[in-house]
């Protein structure tokens, strides 16, 4: 296994981008962390290049790959929260508001319900309006 981890680069890359997504998933946005190993990734990398024809620069080799490691980790990390981020959350919205909608299909008859395909355009309640860009697919059940 250790021979595999040694020659499969993509894959430890691949690995550390994804412990970057699933970090943020489990731990949710922590500034100072993300922070901290941003600035820590950012100082190792160049360290390798104050060597440049020294023997003593491959003893620092370490230092550059946690460096990049560390710098795709904060961006895994960052990519799942700006991907979160930009999800439109209304389950926690108990007000009552309105949902300008614009229909990008014809809504489908079914047998109990009518299915409708629509782009959320904007969102209005007593006190703000909130501009969206996203698709919503919804099937209303009626009897």
């Amino acid at each position: 296994m250790n021979e595999f981890f040694s020659k499969a680069l993509f894959f430890r890359l691949a690995l550390v981008l994804v412990l970057g997504i699933l970090t943020f998933e489990i731990f949710g946005f922590l500034p100072l962390l993300v922070t901290v190993l941003l600035i820590i990734g950012i100082i190792f990398v160049p360290i390798i290049f104050l060597f440049k024809n020294s023997k003593s620069r491959y003893s620092f080799e370490w230092l550059f790959a946690t460096g990049i490691y560390l710098i795709i980790f904060v961006l895994g990390y960052f990519l799942s929260y700006n991907f979160d981020k930009n999800i439109p959350r209304f389950e926690n919205n108990i007000k009552q508001g309105i949902f300008e909608i614009t229909l990008t299909d014809f809504p489908i008859e079914k047998q109990n319900s009518v299915l409708l395909y629509a782009e959320i355009n904007s969102f209005s309640d007593s006190s703000k309006t909130e501009k969206f860009n996203g698709n919503i697919r919804r099937q209303n059940n009626y009897r």
